[in-house]
This record gives C-alpha cells, sequence and structure tokens, in this order.
C-alpha cells in the first residue's frame, strides 16, 4: 500500500496574497523587532539588524543546518539579518509553493 504525503501550494490568485500582506507581514514584521532587541552584538544594535546569535537560538537546528539557514537569510554577508530580508525568507519557508521549498531545502 503506498502512502502520500499532501502538501497544500501556495495560490497567490486565492487568498493566500491576503494572507500574507494582513497577517504574516505584520507579524514577522513584530517577531523580527523583538528579536533586535534580543541582540548583544554593537553592530547589530547600531544597525537595527538581528545578529547570527540570535537568530541560530531562535530557530533552535541542530548544527550545519542553523549555519546553512542562517545563510541564506544574511544576503549581504556581514553576519546580520535584515528586516526585509528576514521578513521575505520567513514567507518563502512557511507559505510557498512546493518547488520552492524544496528548492529552499536543497540549498541548506
Amino acid at each position: 500500500m503506498k502512502s502520500y504525503i499532501q502538501v497544500e501550494d501556495f495560490d497567490i490568485l486565492g487568498g493566500d496574497a491576503k494572507f500574507v500582506k494582513d497577517y504574516l507581514n505584520p507579524y514577522f514584521k513584530d517577531l523580527y523587532k523583538d528579536l533586535t532587541l534580543r541582540c548583544l552584538s554593537t553592530n547589530a544594535i547600531q544597525e537595527k539588524k538581528m545578529d547570527k546569535v540570535t537568530f541560530i537560538e531562535y530557530c533552535n537546528l541542530p548544527g550545519i543546518i542553523n549555519d546553512r539557514f542562517f545563510k541564506m537569510f544574511d544576503l549581504e554577508g556581514n553576519g546580520l539579518i535584515t528586516e526585509d530580508s528576514f521578513i521575505k525568507n520567513m514567507i518563502k519557508v512557511f507559505i510557498s509553493d512546493l518547488d520552492t521549498r524544496m528548492r529552499l531545502t536543497f540549498n541548506m
């Protein structure tokens, strides 16, 4: 007997775009602000960005997966995550089509 996994794809034409705009963006924006308050790095505090330690403590993924996940968010390569990068990548992780999720997993 075969078993199947059913995953619902992101539907830009349906209500998903409204959900992202009205609920996910504000939620991740607030989460980002909360996490930046936890940062202890002077660079992160001055630039109002999230440092690697805070991100890793929040995600709590095993070892090298955490490092690779962080690199996906650190687009500038300076060890800090911008608000825009955080929100866009979290939305990709939580609400995207199956192909995008598979590519994200493969790239990690």
